[in-house]
């Protein structure tokens, strides 16, 4: 169903997001954000909104004029 594959994704998002967090707590920043990036194209916003807030979030934090 619909409902299912929305949880489907959301858990999928989320795992990319602990990921990417894992690596940028190592300071692995330039890995954390390849992740980030990665997951980005595998889902919409609209799918995974939690995933573009926490990338924009790791960017602000970490990134540069480049990045950002």
């Amino acid at each position: 169903s619909n409902t299912t594959n929305t949880h489907k994704i959301r858990r999928e998002a989320r795992l990319y997001i602990e990921f990417a967090r894992f690596e940028a707590r190592q300071k692995e920043y330039e890995r954390a954000r390849l992740i980030y990036q990665y997951a980005l194209g595998l889902f919409t916003r609209s799918q995974a909104a939690g995933l573009y807030h926490s990338y924009a979030q790791f960017e602000r934090q970490h990134g540069n004029a480049e990045t950002i």
